[in-house]
């Protein structure tokens, strides 16, 4: 297995994850997509990739966004609990010299500008996720710990562990163009797709916004830097209706 995998995965996870791995591509008859948007956010929960990688915890409700990445739930007996959203980033792309001069700024408007985008996302983040069903499976021993988030498409039983379709919330706040997806840190499970969901959000954000200062999406509302010409190709096609 690749260092960097090896250092997000916890010890115990990582047979499951090369056994995951090995039957997604064998199991030709169990679905992934369950819809035909773009960049799609859903799964099956029993998919041999997500049943593998470890138990889902929970439910859980939303108890505050602490910043973009790092959020506080609440379990079934209203105590909170933080977690770090794998592959998420606090902050914006890096910013060339040149396309920091046409902002136009100086160095307290830059900061400003920081804040700003961090704020509105937290927000953003807070409103699509209050009030949902949230389950948690933990992928990493850190503190808090990184973990996937799923919000199942059809309310689970009390006491039941949730089955068929779910969000991966983790690609959701990335389709919905309020969130930034860290592509520095190591290769996760569903790496593909949620830089699938943030490149299709892109797409859409360059396309049909016509009024960006009113945008609702960070790309547009914000002038964000995008991930790199390398994924202009993928922008384009993953933004076309299939």
């Amino acid at each position: 297995m690749p260092p960097l995998i090896s250092q997000l995965i916890p010890r115990a996870s990582r047979l499951a994850l090369v056994v995951a791995l090995g039957l997604a591509g064998c199991a030709k008859n169990e679905p992934v997509a369950v819809d035909s948007r773009a960049g799609s956010v859903e799964l099956w929960l029993g998919s041999p990739v997500v049943t593998t990688l470890g138990p889902l915890e929970g439910p859980y409700q939303l108890d505050r966004v602490e910043t973009p990445r790092f959020i506080h739930l609440f379990d079934a007996a209203m105590k909170s609990t933080p977690f770090d959203v794998l592959g998420l980033r606090d902050d914006e792309y890096p910013m060339t010299n040149e396309q920091i001069k046409e902002l136009g700024l100086g160095a307290e408007g830059l900061q400003q500008r920081r804040l700003d985008l961090r704020l509105y996302m937290v927000e953003q983040i807070q409103a699509l996720l209050d009030k949902k069903e949230l389950w948690v499976l933990r992928m990493a021993e850190t503190q808090p710990p990184q973990v996937y988030l799923f919000h199942p498409r059809d309310k689970t039983a009390a006491g039941a562990i949730p089955t068929g379709a779910a969000k991966l919330v983790n690609a959701w706040v990335l389709r919905e163009g309020i969130a930034v997806m860290e592509l520095a840190s190591a290769i996760h499970p569903f790496y593909e797709k949620m830089l699938d969901a943030q490149l299709a959000a892109i797409g859409e954000a360059r396309r049909y916004v016509a009024d960006p200062a009113a945008a609702r999406d960070v790309w547009n509302r914000f002038r964000l830097n995008g991930p790199g010409p390398q994924f202009d190709a993928r922008i384009e096609l993953l933004a076309k209706p299939l």
